[in-house]
């Protein structure tokens, strides 16, 4: 039997069959008293890369460009998706999400319909997708420039070029009007009006995720060694908080009153940090998660490596 990559494990009741489930979402089935493979089961064909985990609609991107929508209460749609790597995700308003792929397109979807509602092109790889729901812009992030689009047609309103800060730029709307962005090198850049107007060093280099704090003037930042730091868009001033993944932070979300920090690392490790009890608060090791997002009540919602959804308890946000 070939060599794989497996995310999940698990045995027949009568201890005969050893089943792995293999990074690709497929399903091998090895014989324990032979020793050779038995049977493959067609999975959900790629594992998540991205999606929105929101009591009123579960969404997923997908390494083969798939995109899939669930609403509340109703059934599966399977979306005409990107060609390829479908990278990024985010929610807008009910029932309508955003996705960002490897060809190098923002795509706009309602759930329960297969078509897009609009498209448009960036321009190069996307790693990141913000939104501004107070102005109603979309933004994509990728390949060293920024794309300021409409919605929901998604004209584009403004680009940045060459930002310097490397490809794997994401970028997010921060306080005051201003856009801030992190990639390859070890600094922060903040724009405003189209220009440059600062540049901040971080105590890392090669960071993956960037998302704003609302109500201040703070952005969370992960990095490919697993810190998350907090920095000031107006000052620089960074604030580590932890170091506890392992691998590069990919996911991460700020709930809405800013106080607590959700990571997920591309091992599928999760950790949310207390930023009244200044520390690490949950850590999620027992089954690796995929993609996970705070609801405007502050509860966490998440979806695991077995694409199974979960939720905190209510109350959880209070205390």
């Amino acid at each position: 039997m070939a060599p794989v990559s497996a995310r999940a494990i698990g045995f027949s009741s009568d201890g005969r069959l050893l089943a792995l489930g293999e990074d690709h979402g497929d399903m091998d089935l090895i014989d324990l008293a032979g020793g050779e493979g038995s049977g493959k089961l067609a999975g959900n064909g790629y594992p998540v890369l991205s999606g929105v985990v929101r009591p009123d609609l579960l969404a997923t991107g997908r390494v083969s460009g798939a995109v899939r929508s669930i609403p509340a209460g109703g059934s599966v749609t399977q979306h005409a998706g990107h060609d390829f790597f479908t990278y990024c995700c985010r929610g807008l308003t009910e029932g309508l999400f955003a996705s960002g792929g490897f060809d190098q397109k923002v795509r706009l979807w309602r759930s329960g319909a297969q078509e897009q509602v609009a498209s448009a092109r960036h321009g190069g790889l996307i790693f990141g997708l913000d939104w501004d729901r107070a102005g109603g812009r979309l933004m994509a992030s990728g390949w060293d420039r920024i794309s300021v689009l409409s919605l929901p047609g998604l004209d584009v309103m403004g680009r940045l070029e060459d930002c310097g800060v490397g490809n794997h730029l994401v970028s997010v709307f921060a306080s005051g009007g201003r856009i801030a962005g992190v990639g390859e090198a070890p600094v922060m850049k903040v724009w405003a009006d189209g220009h440059e107007v600062a540049s901040f060093p971080l105590p890392d280099s090669h960071n993956c995720v960037i998302e704003a704090v609302p109500g201040e003037s703070l952005v969370a930042v992960g990095s490919a060694y697993g810190r998350v730091s907090l920095v000031d868009v107006n000052s620089g001033d960074c604030q580590p908080l932890h170091g506890e993944h392992e691998d590069w932070i990919r996911v991460m979300r700020v709930s809405s009153d800013g106080r607590r920090i959700f990571s997920v690392s591309q091992n599928g490790s999760a950790r949310i940090y207390d930023r009244d009890l200044e520390r690490v608060t949950e850590r999620f090791g027992y089954r690796p998660i995929a993609i996970g997002d705070f609801d405007a009540e502050g509860r966490l919602h998440w979806l695991d490596c077995l694409g199974v959804a979960h939720a905190e308890p209510a109350g959880t946000a209070q205390g």
